[in-house]
């Protein structure tokens, strides 16, 4: 068995306004990960004041190659509405003193487990990938400063 560990979504925290658009292309986008399990672990975290709302998408991605060309094609696996809570990182550590956990999640659209939240303890969703060869997260800000999500790949990996 494999040990897991947290690893961060994003070399760089996102700061979009608005979901990005996602539409079949010739090339994956460079915050494509790897799939490397059936299920993801979220845990979502950012810059912003407690009680401030985010959204979270999770999109699979799947290929269909032909002549020597692949069509990388999207699909939105799950969106996520994330409250921040007023529990923080470290400092001088991956997730810093500056930036909040979510303690509430919602789920608006697709399928995701959300185990039970208690206020201001680090909420987690799980997420079904099996199926797609990379997947990624991608987020609608609002008037927040930045987002990240800590994952954790889970179950069997297979080819």
């Amino acid at each position: 068995m494999t040990r897991r560990s947290w690893q961060k979504a994003l070399a760089t925290s996102a700061t979009d306004t608005a979901f990005p658009s996602r539409i079949p292309r010739s090339t994956l986008p460079s915050t494509a990960i790897e799939n490397q399990g059936d299920t993801l672990i979220l845990l979502p975290y950012g810059a912003a004041s407690n009680n401030h709302t985010f959204d979270l998408r999770i999109i699979g991605w799947s290929s269909i190659t032909s002549g020597g060309l692949a069509l990388w094609t999207p699909t939105i696996v799950c969106q996520l509405a994330c409250t921040h809570g007023n529990v923080t990182g470290l400092a001088n550590y991956p997730v810093t003193n500056s930036e909040l956990f979510v303690d509430i999640m919602t789920l608006t659209n697709g399928t995701a487990v959300l185990p039970t939240q208690f206020a201001d303890t680090p909420a987690t969703a799980i997420v079904d990938i099996e199926g797609y060869d990379y997947w990624e997260p991608t987020f609608d800000l609002g008037a927040g400063t930045n987002a990240n999500v800590l994952f954790m790949p889970t179950g069997e990996y297979s080819v």
